[in-house]
Parts: structure tokens; sequence; C-alpha cells
């Protein structure tokens, strides 16, 4: 159990390392940049989310589905088969990134950000981002959480330190800094995955046509998680001006740490379940651990609700008032996607990444368009509660999906009193 409990922590912070090094920036920037760099910024960080989804395509996920269907002496070859359709891919979804953001480059940015070299960065982080989550599913399948911790230490606080030098040094826009920075310090990764793979024998498309079928809607899939938080600062974008913009962009910002963590805890205790399920067993420990897991993380958040007042006033005055109303729902939201991160297990292994995309895809294009519609009547509060209403409609749309199927879901005890107690602690807090 303590070695479990390491192991979540080690991926969890890992995974999450890249966000929270965001977060101590973001408000260092209030400092070193003016108002209109901090809005670049703000958009051009909410719009990275999507990005690296895109990118990602959907790959890491698949590779750790994938790899228990292999035999074991079968399974370094697997890997090495996702590497090489991880870097073939790179070439043609990013000059089809390219040409779709570009198309949709003024509605998609709220007018913010100039097309150069703003679009050649974002999928220049994306790369950056998709090496890294890649080296994550490969290291946890090899059972390694204190190496992958290292690197992406390494990672993400060299980007780190490159913006803060090249912020306070020259004017060079910090997010071009970021993701060239994030690009170099991925490459690395390739030589430490090339240790655990091997060199596929065959590359058929009988092959690789299975795995796309999976993971393509598995990237929209994953872009749900944008819609439902940083993209909407850019609906936001098209109605507020820059200091409320920033102030709302800094409240949304709490979503990318627990993103990450459930992430994290996912990569960790994901593999037991499927592995448990392919062998016909009832995933009692996998059970176990998600429920402790799940509602230790509402904890934290129902932590941060109560933290935020104080935390808002002592370090952002100007944006205390935002932040304090806008932070609390949002972690209410975030503890929703605790729980489908547990819900949705049984869909996974069943491969329905069809249905994952229809139930995904609806939930966030109507919340998206309903808060882009009411938004300039009822402001940005309406907004924050059309994320979390996104967060509540996927995680209970991935619970029904189970059922529907007739499958068993993974835990209900655990996300239940998970979302009680986050609900009751966001009662107390508004009220």
């Amino acid at each position: 159990m303590k070695s479990r409990l390491i192991n979540v922590l080690a991926y969890g912070t890992a995974l999450a390392i890249t966000r929270v090094i965001i977060i101590v920036l973001s408000p260092l920037l209030v400092m070193w940049v003016n108002e209109v760099e901090l809005a670049r910024w703000s958009v051009s960080i909410s719009l990275s989310s999507m990005f690296a989804a895109v990118l990602g395509m959907g790959l890491s996920t698949a590779a750790v589905r994938w790899y228990y269907d292999a035999l074991p002496e079968g399974r370094a070859q697997m890997l090495g088969m996702f590497l090489s359709l991880r870097l073939i891919s790179f070439v043609g979804i990013g000059l089809f990134v390219a040409v779709v953001s570009a198309l949709a480059w003024k509605p998609l940015t709220g007018g913010t950000l100039p097309i150069l070299p703003y679009l050649p960065m974002l999928i220049v982080f994306g790369i950056g981002e998709s090496i890294a989550r890649f080296l994550a599913s490969v290291l946890r399948l090899h059972n390694q959480p204190l190496k992958l911790l290292l690197l992406r230490l390494m990672h993400a606080l060299g980007a780190g330190g490159v913006v803060s030098l090249t912020t306070v040094v020259s004017d060079i826009e910090p997010f071009v800094s970021f993701s060239i920075a994030y690009l170099l310090l991925a490459l690395p990764m390739f030589f430490v995955m090339v240790r655990y793979v091997d060199r596929p024998e065959t590359f058929f498309p009988a092959e690789v046509v299975p795995i796309l079928r999976f993971s393509l809607p598995l990237t929209l899939h994953d872009l749900g998680w944008w819609f439902r938080g940083m993209s909407l600062t850019l609906v936001v974008a098209n109605f507020e001006e820059g200091a409320t913009l920033s102030a709302f962009f800094l409240s949304m910002l709490v979503l990318m740490p627990f993103g990450v963590l459930f992430a994290g805890i996912d990569q960790t205790l994901a593999a037991d379940y499927y592995r448990d399920r392919s062998q016909g067993k009832t995933p009692t420990n996998a059970r176990k651990n998600y429920r402790i897991a799940i509602f230790a993380s509402s904890i934290i958040a129902s932590g941060c609700m109560l933290l935020t007042a104080p935390v808002a006033h002592a370090f952002f005055v100007a944006q205390a008032d935002i932040i304090i109303t806008v932070c609390p729902i949002v972690l209410f939201g975030a503890v929703f996607h605790g729980a489908y991160v547990v819900w949705v297990k049984p869909l996974i292994y069943l491969k329905k990444s069809g249905l994952l995309l229809f139930g995904t895809a609806t939930i966030s294009i109507t919340g998206v368009s309903l808060a882009a519609f009411l938004g300039p009547s009822y402001g940005y509060i309406a907004v924050a509660w059309l994320s979390a209403g996104m967060f509540a409609g996927t995680a209970l749309f991935a619970l029904l999906a189970v059922y529907f199927l007739k499958d068993e879901p993974l835990d209900l005890f655990g996300p239940i009193s998970s979302l009680s107690l986050s609900g009751l602690t966001l009662a107390f807090v508004l009220l």
C-alpha cells in the first residue's frame, strides 16, 4: 500500500508539474509584463491544452490499453510500433492543425493573438507535451515512477527558468520562449524511451488502423477537458475587457493541476484494472485504490475552496472578487472529473471510444455554445457554472453508458462520497 501511494504521488506530480509551473509563472508575469502581454499569455496558455490534446492523438492512452493485449515477449515491439507511429503522426497532424487553426484563428483567439509567432509556437508546445505524455505511458508500463518524476521536473523547471530569464532581461513574449524551451528539453526523452522499446518487425496498416480507430476518437474525447475548462477563457475574451479576462484566466488555472493529478492517478492505476479484467479477475485492488485516491483528491479540492478567499486577498488584490466567486465553482467541476475518471474505465476497457466521443462532443459543444450565448448577458459567473455543469454531465454520461452496456461500474461509493464532500464545501463557501 505504501509503495502504491508513492507511485501515485510520483506519477501525479510528474504529470502535474508543467501545470504547476504555469500557475506559478502566471502571477509572476502580472508583475513583469503589461496588461496586453498578460492577456496574450492567458489566451495562449488556454489554447495550449487544445493543441496538446490534438497533437497527442490519444496515442498515450492507446499504448497502455494495447500493451496488455500483446504477449509478454511482444510488448517491447508493440511499444516500438507506437513510438514509430507517434513520430510519423507529428508531420501529418501538425500540418492539419496548422491549416485548420489558421482558418479559424480570429474566433479561436478572440482577436487577442497575432497568428505569428503564436500559431507555430502552439504547435511546438503541443509536440513537446505529446512527447512527455508518451514517455509517461512507457515508464508507467515499466514501473519507473521516480525516473519519470526526475525527467519531468528537469523538463518543466527548465522551461520555467527560461521564461523567467527571457522575460526579465529581454522583450521576447513569454509563451514564445516557454514553448521553444519546452520542446527542446523534451527531445532527450526519446533517447530514454528507446531503451524500453524494440524495433517492430512489421508496420502494416492492418495493425495501425485498429489503433487509430480507437485513439482518434480519444483525441476529441481528450479535447472535452479543454472545452469544459480553458476554452471558456476564450469565450470570455469575446465579451469582457482585459483585466476581467486575466482574472477569469487565473481562476480557471486551478483546473490544470487537478486535471493532471487525475491523469496521474489514472496513469498509475488503470493498468491494474485492464490487466485484471483481461485475466477475468474482479478488479478489487483497482477499485480500492481508485476510491482512496479520488476521495483524497476531493479533500484537497475542498481545502482549496476554503483557502480561495484568503489567498486571493493576499496575492491577487485586483482580481480577488472574480477569483473568490469563480474558483470554488470550477473546483467543484474538477471533482466531477475525478468521478468520471473512475466511471469511464469500463468503456475504455471495452474500447468504446466512439461512444465516449459522442457523449463528450455533445455535452462539450452544447456547454460552450450556451456559454457563448449566455455569457454576454449573464457574465463570467454563468460561464463558470456551465464549466461545472459540463464536467457533471460528462461524468453522469459515462456512468449511464456503463449501465447501458450492461457492464459494472468500477466504484460508486468513492465518487459519490467525494461529490458530497465537495458539494457541501461549495455551499458553505458561497453562502
